[in-house]
């Protein structure tokens, strides 16, 4: 089981060689790890090459509150507190867009992102673990716009695009 705190020694001691990595909106690298894009998850990591971020779209996690990729949002929602409205970056707060799409918790100094199938029966569809750490690092809430934050959101989203073709039995676009 992968935590946040864990080394990317640790990680790749577990499952293996990372397979990309792309710049994301926090200034570091989302690392995706994935067996022809089963069993994906991406992660990030701080200077000290430890784990601060946590993201799939698959069913890997496990959860010390009992969320999981069965559960509806209503069903979240009355496990969780209530979801974040806003984050604050030095003086300016920022509202949180919790909509049905997704909820944002702050859980054991983490936040929290718990994405919804809204085309389908509401379930949890992807969860996005952000150490406090790492949101603190983040200046402001909208990334600086760079052709290298462009470029990796392009390979962000053909790697989330194929995990979730291969979750649905469909094959990988190349």
């Amino acid at each position: 089981m992968l935590k946040i705190g864990d080394t990317q020694e640790q990680v790749e001691q577990r499952v293996g060689a990372a397979k990309r990595m792309s710049l994301n909106e926090y200034g570091v690298d989302w690392v995706a790890y994935h067996e022809n894009y089963q069993n994906f998850f991406m992660v990030a990591y701080d200077r000290q090459n430890k784990v601060v971020g946590l993201y799939t779209n698959q069913d890997l996690l496990t959860s010390t509150m009992g969320i999981s990729f069965e559960n509806s949002r209503d069903t979240v929602l009355t496990m969780t507190d209530e979801p974040l409205t806003s984050i604050q970056k030095g003086v300016v707060s920022y509202q949180v867009q919790n909509n049905e799409e997704y909820d944002t918790f702050l859980i054991d100094q983490n936040y929290v992102t718990i994405f919804y199938d809204k085309h389908g029966d509401e379930t949890v569809t992807a969860i996005q673990i952000i150490s406090e750490e790492l949101e603190k690092q983040r200046e402001t809430f909208n990334p600086v716009p760079s052709e290298e934050l462009k470029e990796g959101f392009e390979y962000q989203l053909f790697d989330l695009t194929n995990a979730a073709r291969v979750t649905h039995g469909l094959s990988v676009l190349t």
